[in-house]
């Protein structure tokens, strides 16, 4: 099963949990905050990185949209 990181960003939080490929079951829903943009971008690459994750899902607070993207192992 493929890893996903499902993540809910605004001004200064965001949510994430965690949910396999071929699932609807969400695991480990988390809230957490962030004062800038390195902050969030190091916490993103932090929850990539240590979960073995392959997807990601995004939902954009500011215009409700949805993003969808694929992490390439290196």
């Amino acid at each position: 099963m493929k890893n996903i990181l499902l993540v809910d960003f605004g001004g200064t939080n965001m949510r994430y949990a965690f949910s396999e490929s071929g699932s609807s079951k969400i695991n480990n829903i988390v809230k957490s905050s962030f004062k800038s943009i390195n902050e969030f971008e190091d916490q993103l690459e932090d929850l990539i990185s240590s979960n073995d994750i392959n997807r990601l899902h995004f939902l954009n607070e500011f215009d409700k949209r949805c993003y969808h993207a694929y992490c390439i192992s290196k």
